[in-house]
């Protein structure tokens, strides 16, 4: 297909036309850029930056802050291998020994100061020995 020298009428129809088709060209441009713009949007959604319900994360849910410090530290927490540690010892010879007893009887508010004045102290060594035994009734 041999092209003779058009015409100043051809090339302007050709011209005209080719600008048709760069401004058709330049509106899908634009429309294809702000498609592009919401999906990009739309894919940075996530529950932490918009009202989206959290379940809607999925799978896919990050980390949370706590979990991502301990993995950078590598470290587990409490004593650290290679660690002395501190700790409170029990020691064989005390210098002072101090004897904590209550005042007052749990159950009926009655002093300690005789011994056995309590009537619920029969109940609390039955406590400790188990329930007692029950016995059938005849009462209708």
């Amino acid at each position: 297909m041999e092209f003779d020298d058009p015409s100043y009428e051809e090339l302007k129809e050709l011209v005209a036309a080719q600008q048709l088709v760069i401004e058709q060209q330049s509106a899908r441009i634009a429309e294809l850029e702000a498609r592009i713009v919401e999906l990009e949007r739309r894919v940075g959604r996530t529950p932490r930056n918009s009202s989206m319900p959290p379940s809607a994360e999925g799978l896919s849910k990050p980390p949370t802050n706590r979990a991502e410090r301990r993995a950078q530290k590598k470290r587990r927490p409490g004593k650290q291998p290679g660690d002395e540690g501190h700790h409170l010892a029990q020691v064989s010879d005390p210098d002072e020994v101090i004897t904590h007893r209550p005042r007052r009887c749990a159950s009926c508010e009655g002093t300690f100061r005789t011994p056995r004045s309590c009537p619920s102290s029969d109940a609390r060594s039955s406590r400790r020995l188990g329930p007692e035994p029950m016995s059938p009734s005849t009462s209708w």
